[in-house]
């Protein structure tokens, strides 16, 4: 019985381990390259009016 929970205590501390790095590389990826680019808005102006038909 032990032997289970000593296993389980083990798993669960390298999944955690392991998801903080994922975290950590998926952060530095995004952090730089993404939000630096400027962004654009693609459309058209509309004008809307009571009573018009879409």
């Amino acid at each position: 019985m032990w032997l289970l929970i000593k296993i389980g205590i083990v798993c669960a501390v390298v999944i955690a381990a392991y998801g903080v790095y994922l975290d950590q590389k998926i952060r530095s990826r995004i952090d730089g390259k993404v939000w630096d680019l400027p962004a654009a808005v693609y459309g058209r102006m509309v004008n809307l009016e009571p009573d018009m038909q879409i």
